[in-house]
């Protein structure tokens, strides 16, 4: 990870702290604590990271809802589609909701940290035909200057 790359991670985790009510300078304590240990939910559970962040002064319940968005942004950064996170958030003591909005969060940071990571560069779709034309206006010239030669 590049040093603006993660620059840009701390403040995205930042703000969405700061979001739930977490102080700015707290925020990004906070933050730098999340990077240094991603993937932290899917590797030790979501209730210990609900514990770690309460012990770095987040209160229960915002700590609790961030550590579920951080496992569904770990389950986004391993490939997993929408309905496979709210399946898996829902398998917690979250109501439905809850789960909706913590998917939709994590979508949301998801695509703020790593906005190409589903966009594969497409080629266009002419790009055959294209090249098949230039050929032919190479080639075809110069078929024609061979056959007058005869």
């Amino acid at each position: 990870m590049a040093a603006s790359e993660g620059a840009s991670v701390a403040r995205v985790f930042a703000a969405e702290l700061m979001s739930r009510g977490v102080a700015p300078s707290q925020a990004l304590e906070v933050s730098a604590t999340v990077i240094a240990a991603y993937p932290w939910a899917r590797r030790i559970g979501v209730p210990k990271v609900t514990r770690q962040l309460t012990e770095h002064g987040l209160d229960p319940d915002s700590a609790r809802d961030f550590a579920q968005t951080l496992l569904a942004l770990e389950l986004f950064d391993h490939g997993a589609c929408f309905d496979d996170v709210l399946r898996m958030l829902r398998q917690g003591d979250c109501d439905r909701g809850g789960t909706l909005a913590m998917a939709l969060d994590a979508a949301r940071i998801h695509r703020a940290l790593r906005p190409d990571k589903g966009n594969p560069p497409q080629r266009p779709r002419m790009s055959f035909a294209l090249d098949l034309m230039g050929a032919l206006a190479i080639v075809l010239p110069l078929a024609y200057l061979l056959l007058s030669l005869r």
